[in-house]
């Protein structure tokens, strides 16, 4: 075995190094610095990936919060067009309407707001004379045509979107069987 280990030019006593160790310290220094630098810049990465996809969620939120006040703005066009479409209301129509309409993906809910402005009359799509007052309640021989405005609202967290539509609508009752029927066009 002396022998062996002779011919390798190692002697008894002799254990080969992986790596050469210095004592010099300005090497250890340069070292230092330099795994230094580089956890530096690793986490500089983690943030930057971790900024980009909070940014990417936070607009994904804003889309659908603004979505979903659309589709509650829509819902009070909808509801404000019934109640002005009820023959019950056809001696007082209502000036506004409002209610609560379930969030599909959040699970809360949205509200909207519809605020309905009536007019003697209008031409293609604009109302025409001036606004006939909530304080004499309108009725559908008085009114021809209304503004609806209608405002939906949605929450997520401490984000707020809010929708607004506008639509006129004609009012002009048709007499069918002792019942009126409403129309925003011809029948």
């Amino acid at each position: 075995m002396t022998s062996q280990m002779r011919a390798s030019g190692k002697t008894k006593g002799q254990r080969g190094r992986l790596w050469h160790h210095s004592h010099n310290p300005e090497e250890q220094g340069a070292v230092m610095i330099m795994v230094v630098i580089f956890s530096a810049v690793l986490m500089l990465g983690a943030l930057l990936a971790a900024a980009a996809e909070a940014s990417t969620n936070d607009t994904a939120t804003r889309a659908e919060i603004s979505t979903q006040a659309q589709a509650a703005a829509e819902a009070g066009l909808s509801q404000a067009e019934a109640a002005i479409a009820n023959p019950a209301n056809a001696s007082s129509l209502p000036c506004s309407v409002q209610g609560t309409v379930p969030a599909t993906s959040t699970g809360g809910t949205d509200t909207y707001q519809a605020t309905i402005t009536y007019y003697a009359s209008q031409s293609g799509g604009v109302p025409q004379g001036a606004p006939i007052p909530c304080s004499s309640p309108p009725t559908v021989q008085s009114a021809g045509a209304a503004l609806i405005s209608s405002t939906g609202t949605s929450q997520i967290g401490i984000q707020t979107s809010k929708q607004v539509i506008d639509e006129v609508v004609s009012i002009t009752p048709q007499i069918l069987g002792g019942y009126a029927i409403y129309s925003g066009g011809n029948l």
